[in-house]
């Protein structure tokens, strides 16, 4: 029974990525997106509220 289980799997199952969760972008296209948040009606990117 393998009750200690090592950080490093343990982050690796917290951080997984579901796949279309993120894609690698240019940092150009981030900071349109940054641009295009704070002109948005000022909610949080992942706020629902």
């Amino acid at each position: 029974m393998e009750k200690n289980i090592n950080s490093q799997d343990l982050n690796q199952e917290r951080f997984k990525l579901k796949s279309g969760d993120m894609r690698p972008i240019s940092l150009d296209e981030f900071e349109k997106l940054v641009r295009k948040d704070e002109s948005a009606d000022g909610d949080d990117i992942d706020g629902d509220e």
